[in-house]
């Protein structure tokens, strides 16, 4: 049911444990006061969703800092965090690509990186961002190469007093969430780059959570998104309502709060909070907000159909599909979801109409083409779906 939402949540994570991880740059050898108070100045920003703020602070910083990966780093990091708001787009690719070949560049011709942490740590997030784009390519040797080179980094990190508890936070998001990924994935990861554990992964975050003066916020909410998987629910609610109080701008975790309120089946408050929420969207005046909507509209369609309002379900799921744009695994759940209501309401027909649609989306999907064609045979009878 929450697959859709997992893989979102997961990369929001993935950015925003990228993002934040530097709290303890403070007073690091290698960077001038100056550029510590603009990478806060940047982070708070991007945890706003302020992006072109963002953008600007961390285009200063590479000049500044110009033998040191940081303000590339984050400027890739930047363009990710537009493509959780608008989408893919063609210029938001390239964008990340470049920045990210540049954070390499740098990592690879640092002559500092034995010696200062933060140097080190950086060019660590550089290479977890070239596995990133390499995997994005579907050049998936080279991405769990590059994921190797990154995590060992990591791992140098974790030793350095001064790294220690968000180095702790990074390998320990690596060790969970892997560790919940498809069994081949989990073996070549482990195999080739790190063992993946999800007892030790929550241990770390943890760590973190204790420890990180600046990282807290990231490692709550790496750790709820770890306690809904592990239906651990009052647990993550109560770190999810945590962050959307102190980061009411961050829509992110509202959908957060959504889905666990969701599986608690604690609909009316999901409800509530969905409906909030897109009012709050719409009215929104940032051009990098627009994008959420469709990913608003999924959530109602969900609450709706698990409260079996099923024309409810079907409006939102519509507008999400017409609102999708740049969003293709969006869209396509979207018309597949619409399926799977039409054949609750046993209008079979026209399930099967959108479940043929789905096979016309780019959403590079292997499990989203097994349902729709699954369900084209067979009509969904209201089993959970990841």
């Amino acid at each position: 049911m929450y697959f859709l939402l997992k893989k979102f949540l997961l990369i929001s994570a993935s950015l925003t444990v990228l993002l934040l991880t530097t709290g303890k740059l403070f007073g690091a050898a290698d960077l001038s006061p100056r550029t510590a108070v603009q990478v806060h100045t940047g982070i708070n920003q991007l945890y706003n969703l302020n992006f072109d703020q963002a953008e600007n602070i961390f285009s200063q910083i590479t000049a500044a800092e110009s033998n040191h990966p940081i303000g590339y780093v984050y400027l890739a990091l930047t363009s990710i965090g537009r493509t959780l708001t608008t989408g893919t787009t063609d210029a938001n690719t390239e964008q990340f690509n470049a920045y990210t070949e540049m954070a390499v560049k740098q990592a690879l011709s640092s002559k500092s990186s034995e010696k200062a942490p933060w140097n080190l740590y950086y060019s660590g997030v550089a290479f977890m961002l070239k596995s990133y784009s390499e995997g994005k390519q579907q050049n998936y040797i080279d991405s769990l190469r590059w994921l190797k080179r990154g995590i060992s980094l990591i791992n140098r990190s974790c030793k350095n007093s001064k790294t220690s508890a968000d180095a702790k936070m990074f390998l320990g998001s690596y060790q969970y969430f892997t560790s919940k990924m498809p069994w081949y994935f989990r073996f070549f990861a482990s195999l080739l780059v790190e063992p993946a554990n999800q007892n030790v992964g929550i241990e770390n975050l943890e760590y973190a959570v204790s420890h990180s003066e600046f990282g807290r916020v990231e490692s709550e909410m790496l750790l709820s998104i770890a306690y809904l998987w592990d239906d651990q629910y009052y647990t993550a609610l109560s770190f999810a309502e945590k962050l959307l109080t102190e980061h009411p701008e961050n829509y992110c975790f509202g959908f957060l709060k959504q889905e666990i309120l969701l599986r608690q089946r604690e609909y009316k408050t999901a409800l509530n909070c969905a409906t909030n929420q897109l009012i709050r969207i719409e009215y929104d005046k940032r051009k990098e907000i627009d994008g959420l909507i469709a990913n608003q509209y999924y959530m109602l369609g969900l609450i709706y159909a698990k409260t079996k309002k099923y024309d409810d379900a079907l409006k939102n799921f519509a507008f999400t599909f017409n609102f999708a744009e740049n969003k293709p695994y969006l869209k396509a759940w979207a018309i597949l979801r619409q399926g799977t209501v039409y054949d609750l309401k046993k209008q079979y027909s026209r399930a099967r109409s959108c479940y043929a649609v789905v096979k016309t989306i780019h959403h590079e999907s292997d499990l989203l083409a097994a349902y729709g064609q699954k369900f084209a045979a067979i009509p969904y009878r209201g089993e959970p779906l990841e």
